[in-house]
């Protein structure tokens, strides 16, 4: 295999594994967040008053190894993007027309001295030249895609403990949850002059109404015994 064409492919491979790297990324994250928002539940529910003293201990203790292995976890995600305190540099070829532009300057170098220089082609110089170049690129960007996998792989690590100690601190949260008096539900009157006012109006409602039917009926009497009047004459 021609030299320059194996290292031309182990360079496009690195770069394959960078955006592989990149984007394995997203469900480590996911997950993290997922866990962060249940360790916030658990402890917000959890009730500490109700609750005895081994199933308080066995609750906390795993649920802060479980926070201290999440935030552990987000510290090696973040080295795998930041290579803390410096950033992870790639090295990439230069555009293709300074190669090219390079490429006819050292071909017309080596002809105007081909004295000094016997059977040595600016062609094959030049091939010399991007063998060094990608060989060099390519030290650059294993080392960083081997470094993005290597904290990757340990912020699994700890990501997966962080899953194994909150479902463990389920246990004791779940037997508190069942096992804890349910509160009484306290009913608040906010604003009792606006309430007072309804009543009132409600009040003033049914005696209005009482006074028109009393009213209709003392009506419909007199109206019947005047009627009967005439009938009798």
């Amino acid at each position: 295999m021609d030299k320059l064409q194996f290292l031309i492919d182990w360079y496009n491979r690195e770069e394959e594994r960078k955006t592989a790297v990149e984007s394995s990324l997203n469900i480590p994250i996911g997950i993290l967040t997922f866990l962060f928002a249940t360790q916030f539940y658990l402890i917000k529910e959890f009730d500490f008053e109700n609750s005895s003293d081994l199933e308080k201990t066995f609750f906390l203790i795993f649920t802060i190894f479980s926070v201290t292995s999440s935030l552990v976890t987000g510290w090696y995600i973040f080295r795998s993007y930041h290579n803390f305190p410096k950033e992870y540099k790639y090295d990439a070829t230069p555009y293709p027309t300074q190669l090219l532009t390079y490429e006819k300057d050292l071909i017309k170098y080596y002809e105007d001295n081909s004295s000094y220089f016997i059977n040595v082609s600016g062609k094959d110089k030049f091939k010399e030249y991007l063998e060094s170049k990608f060989a060099a690129h390519i030290d650059t960007n294993t080392f960083n895609n081997d470094e993005k996998y290597r904290f990757l792989n340990i912020s699994k690590g700890f990501l997966m403990l962080s899953i194994v100690t909150i479902l463990i601190a389920l246990m004791p949260f779940l037997t508190n949850m069942f096992s804890k008096p349910v509160k009484p539900q306290l009913i608040e009157i906010v604003n009792m002059d606006s309430l007072n006012s309804r009543i009132e109006n409600i009040e003033k409602n049914i005696r209005l109404n009482l006074r028109e039917n009393e009213q209709r009926k003392t009506d419909t009497t007199t109206t019947t015994s005047f009627s009967t009047a005439r009938q009798a004459n």
